[in-house]
């Protein structure tokens, strides 16, 4: 799997990675991509109150289904719906970095009190963590990187911290 770590309990994916393939293989596979544009309505049909379109930045597209993916935004379209969907955005962190030749991790080690783990992956430490919520904007925190990065070393001991590899994603809490 090219763009995560994926446990057994758990997902640890690199969303911007993850969407960014989807829209190339949806692309290749005739699907054309309007990126930049933004749903303002849906468009029913009179006499059956049905869906049959979407009005967006870039005009009316119609449908015969629609499916909401949006995220954290899925709570403001089905909003224009009547639809109250009660959803907190959490955000999570995702570190990599290099691992030390000499020190060996052969399993997960889960933190309950800094609510972190680490992973071996393949030469690399797979640092995990966090449950900020009310975040709006997925912004990277660079104390709370510092913080799963510091809860890691007490566990593991010393490693480079110097060349980290950092995503975040925010996770809809409902």
């Amino acid at each position: 799997y090219e763009y995560g770590y994926i446990g057994a309990a758990d997902t640890n994916v690199n969303t911007a990675k993850l969407c960014r393939k989807i829209a190339q293989i949806s692309e290749i596979n005739g699907v054309t991509l309007a990126p930049g544009t933004e749903f303002q309505r849906f468009l029913f049909q009179q006499e059956t109150n049905r869906i049959v379109g979407v009005i967006t930045s870039q005009g009316i597209m119609l449908c015969d289904k629609v499916v909401i993916a949006g995220g954290l935004k899925s709570k403001d379209i089905v909003h224009k719906l009547g639809i109250r969907l009660p959803v907190l955005a959490s955000q999570e962190y995702s570190i990599t970095t290099r691992r030390p030749e000499d020190k060996i991790l052969n399993h997960t080690l889960v933190d309950n009190k800094t609510k972190s783990f680490v992973s071996p992956i393949k030469g690399k430490y797979f640092i995990s963590g966090g449950s900020d919520l009310g975040f709006d904007v997925n912004q990277i925190q660079d104390e709370r990187v510092q913080y799963f990065v510091n809860a890691a070393k007490s566990k593991i001991g010393e490693f480079d911290s110097g060349n980290l590899d950092v995503w975040s994603k925010l996770t809809g809490l409902s």
